[in-house]
């Protein structure tokens, strides 16, 4: 595989933005409806999550978007939580990421409307940089799929199954779940692209994952309007 972080070789992680350890010693209350998520982050490297189903330990890693929005990774296969500290809501999906969570912040004000899934992105086209000349080209479409091209097999068009989530003005988490063509900048076997992105500074923040090896690795990148 193309787990590659130099720019002398194919690689989607080249280059990422420093990891984020301002949650550290942070506790978290998360509710929607009768549901109550905890999160603690015991330090730079531990979260704890407790849920109606019990509490479980588990390695974190975390991403800023901007100076109050925050984007968390951990759990047995992975889980994804999208803090916004500057409207006190949050976003968290279960194991699988087939069903996101959509949770006030307990202690905080509430500020605009509560995060959900959207149709905002539809019709929406942009490339994705990852590093130089690394990229993923996105056309939300209506029907909730992407069709997507990995660099450089600019050949191997494809329209794959996608998610889409409004957080807040101008930021949007977006889930792809497909694996991409053979020989492609993405390291094969990684299944799962996760994107938290602002349309307001072009830039983005999430992971890329493996079901099949069970981990991921953290991505970031910039916007700008596809060739045509």
């Amino acid at each position: 595989m193309n787990k590659t972080n130099t720019g002398a070789h194919y690689g989607f992680t080249q280059y990422c933005y420093p990891k984020d350890y301002e949650l550290s010693g942070k506790r978290f209350e998360l509710k929607e409806g009768a549901d109550t998520f905890i999160l603690d982050f015991q330090d730079r490297e531990f979260v704890s999550c407790t849920d109606n189903n019990g509490e479980c330990l588990s390695q974190y890693e975390a991403l800023k978007l901007d100076d109050r929005t925050h984007i968390v990774f951990f759990g047995e296969f992975i889980t994804t939580a999208v803090l916004d500290l500057e409207n006190g809501f949050a976003v968290l999906s279960d194991l699988k990421g087939t069903r996101y969570s959509f949770c006030e912040i307990s202690g905080m004000q509430q500020k605009g409307h509560r995060p959900g899934y959207t149709e905002d992105m539809t019709g929406t086209h942009v490339r994705w940089y990852f590093g130089n000349e690394r990229y993923l080209e996105n056309t939300y479409n209506e029907d909730g799929t992407c069709t997507c091209i990995w660099s450089p097999r600019t050949d191997r068009q494809r329209t794959i199954p996608a998610k889409y989530i409004r957080v807040k003005d101008g930021i949007y988490l977006c889930q792809l779940d497909s694996t991409s063509p053979f020989r492609s900048d993405i390291p094969q076997g990684f299944s799962k692209i996760i994107m938290l992105q602002s349309y307001e500074h072009l830039e983005t923040v999430g992971c890329i994952y493996s079901p099949a090896l069970n981990e991921w690795r953290l991505i970031s990148g910039y916007a700008m309007p596809p060739e045509v």
